[in-house]
């Protein structure tokens, strides 16, 4: 599934290449530990860009912070790097994920406005082991849109904010990497 996936947006795979065999092993190890890429190809297309060495780092999450409190207001900052550059940026939303993720674009729109275009439009929360309590390990999927396309990423931790960050970052993360790809291949 992810070598398909891949293989559509303009990578060229061969099996038999080390570095596709180890992305497909750091894959399956994560995919032990909860996270499911038949859900959200897009995170896995992120690891094997890395292990191809086709993937450039175009922005940082250096810290988050999220404060919710009895409405249904919450209120999330985070400082991203950028280059060289640290950007500190605030948000509101109707809860925790949305608060981070109007944070989120207000830092990377100023470097990179074509995120402007990028909807976060669904967003799922998935117990895939067995529940320990509020210890459980918690699975986030988020969908993503832009004008051309559709794409879902993934994010596990047994912090739930942290699960939906990693989920939100993969997702302007992938959008900004295929866009790299595609001006790269012109």
């Amino acid at each position: 599934m992810v070598l398909k996936a891949a293989e559509e947006i303009g990578i060229p795979l061969d099996k038999r290449n080390e570095a596709v065999r180890k992305a497909l092993e750091e894959i399956k190890r994560l995919e032990r530990e909860g996270y499911s890429f038949d859900l959200a190809p897009a995170s896995a297309i992120l690891i094997l860009m890395r292990h191809l060495g086709i993937y450039r780092e175009r922005f940082k999450v250096l810290e988050w912070r999220v404060l919710t409190g009895p409405t249904e207001n919450s209120y999330a900052i985070v400082k991203v790097q950028v280059g060289e550059e640290e950007r500190l940026e605030a948000g509101e939303g109707v809860g925790p994920v949305h608060a981070i993720d109007v944070a989120l674009r207000r830092a990377l729109t100023i470097s990179f406005p074509q995120l402007k275009d990028v909807v976060l439009s669904d967003y799922k929360v998935v117990l895939p082991t067995s529940v320990r309590s509020t210890e459980s390990v918690v699975r986030v999927t988020a969908e993503f849109k832009n004008n051309e396309r559709v794409w879902r990423t993934v994010g596990v931790s047994t912090n739930i904010v942290k699960a939906s960050i990693k989920a939100i970052v993969d997702g302007y993360d992938f959008t900004l990497q295929l866009e790299s790809l595609q001006h790269n291949s012109k």
